[in-house]
């Protein structure tokens, strides 16, 4: 499983380091490590363009990833950010936090009610057990893709669905689980 982990850059970059092993410990394979290596002055000093050739790069990080991962013990517009992207695209989402009366990163996050979205206080020493459960627990919401192949009508069919903003593959799931209910 591929993990697409964020920590904004205001926070402890040598500690998302440990956390990173520590995804990587736990089997997963870490396809970003920018929040461990990215540096905050140069970020505000960069132009525009490399900016939004950022923002591009992390959207196409999270859709190859199938979870994401996210630590909010440090506020940061940028994380909240990329937690909302990844609900949009459907990807199981594992923010952690380590509880800080200064910082309420995550009292927004603990009101929101997503099946994909796992919200977590963690210590240091609980991390490793914390993400254990939760990255468990995010795989079995990992959504199994696969090839169809369909008849030119039908495709013709679901490439005007697209036209019209309704999304194909959102139409063929309801369609089966209509199916399915009626059982």
């Amino acid at each position: 499983m591929k993990v697409h982990f964020i920590g904004p850059l205001e926070g402890d970059q040598q500690y998302y380091k440990s956390i990173i092993k520590t995804i990587k410990d736990l089997g997963y394979k870490v396809i970003t490590n920018h929040s461990a290596t990215r540096d905050l002055n140069y970020v505000h000093q960069e132009p525009k363009t490399e900016t939004e050739l950022y923002v591009q790069k992390m959207q196409n990080w999270i859709r190859k990833s199938d979870i994401v991962v996210v630590d909010v013990t440090y506020p940061g517009f940028g994380a909240g950010f990329e937690i909302a992207i990844a609900l949009q695209y459907g990807k199981p989402v594992v923010v952690i936090y380590q509880p800080n009366p200064k910082s309420g990163a995550h009292t927004v996050l603990k009101g929101i009610n997503f099946d994909r979205l796992q919200v977590l206080a963690y210590a240091k020493n609980t991390l490793k057990q914390t993400l254990n459960i939760a990255l468990k627990y995010a795989s079995e919401q990992v959504d199994t893709r696969f090839t169809m192949v369909l008849p030119a009508d039908i495709n013709s069919y679901l490439n005007q669905l697209g036209q019209k903003g309704i999304n194909r593959s959102e139409y063929i799931r309801s369609l089966i689980r209509e199916k399915m209910e009626e059982k």
